[in-house]
């Protein structure tokens, strides 16, 4: 949805979405909230990013790795289920 409404390069795209995945645990609430809001707006284009990069797993991978592997929806249910303030 945001791409779609402007270009953005991966290197981009990768960068706010892994800032934003660190700021979906931070410890204030708003915060939390607000990194819920931007990673919805990111949804729809986290879908098709999953696709390209699923080819390029690998077994050494770190923990934050493994996390950014995630889609955006999948995170954004956990969060969902588990923050009563998100």
């Amino acid at each position: 949805m945001l791409c779609a409404r402007s270009p953005c390069s991966d290197e981009s795209y990768h960068t706010l979405k892994t800032a934003l995945l660190e700021r979906v645990r931070d410890k204030e609430a708003s915060v939390r909230q607000h990194a819920v809001v931007a990673l919805s707006k990111l949804q729809d284009a986290d879908e098709g990013a999953l696709d390209s990069d699923s080819d390029d797993d690998s077994d050494d991978e770190g923990e934050k790795d493994k996390r950014d592997k995630r889609s955006v929806t999948e995170v954004l249910v956990e969060v969902l289920s588990h923050d009563p303030a998100a």
